[in-house]
């Protein structure tokens, strides 16, 4: 199965073409180019590098969210209108469980061991989320995805948890909670490929026309927007 997976939930997004778990392209991006300009050629590039047409794509791949507002809606467009254009599916997959993927398929966790991953959700906060694990790609999501500030966070039980996510960049437990191997921190856009196709084989696909990021909060902007006059 040829998979193309679009993952825009940090700033460190990348793109990847996948054939099963064979990685064919993975290019490097640049954080510094904004992504609304910088996605679509580096889509293009990495369909190129992996020696594909758009037309020969059997499943498109992408994080629905959370994380940065700007780069889900950019990649969940990009992905859709791909996905309605070659007519192929679409699978949209959490970004904290692309995290959590990560650590699970890299065996870097315990059997009785949740994994919590954790992305910056700006001003301060994190996107938080736990998951247990029935198998490498077969993930319960052990609570709803939820905001915290680093107080919240601290006053967690990290009791059997390992912890993953690029806000560990910013913030640690203050207890000796075990951390995921740095290398696993940013999600990868191959995990993101390869957890679609797994969740596709069971049936999951999206609505290319229905598929709208899961921001978890409203905007900065819409938050502060005054009420509309009656």
């Amino acid at each position: 199965m040829k998979v193309l997976a679009i993952e825009t939930s940090t700033r460190a997004w990348r793109v990847a073409v996948l054939d099963g778990g064979q990685i064919l392209a993975q290019p490097e991006s640049n954080p510094n180019l904004p992504i609304s300009k910088a996605l679509l050629p580096q889509i293009q590039a990495a369909i190129v590098s992996a020696g594909l047409s758009p037309d020969r794509l059997d499943l498109i791949a992408v994080s629905h969210g959370p994380g940065a507002f700007t780069g889900l809606r950019v990649g969940i467009t990009a992905a859709k209108t791909l996905a309605y254009a070659v007519g192929c599916p679409l699978v949209a997959c959490s970004s904290l469980e692309v995290l959590a993927a990560a650590v699970a398929v890299a065996k870097d966790w315990q059997a009785d061991q949740e994994i919590c991953a954790i992305i910056d959700a700006q001003r301060g906060e994190f996107y938080f989320g736990r998951f247990r694990f029935r198998s490498p790609w077969a993930a319960e999501l052990v609570s709803p995805v939820t905001i915290k500030t680093p107080q919240e966070l601290a006053a967690e039980s990290w009791n059997k948890t390992l912890l993953t996510g690029p806000a560990l960049l910013h913030w640690t437990p203050t207890t000796n909670t075990p951390l995921a191997a740095r290398n696993l921190w940013q999600p990868d856009a191959s995990v993101l490929g390869q957890l679609a196709q797994h969740q596709f084989q069971r049936g999951v696909s999206h609505d290319p026309f229905a598929l709208v990021p899961e921001y978890v909060r409203p905007s900065y902007a819409e938050e502060k927007k005054p009420p509309f006059p009656v």
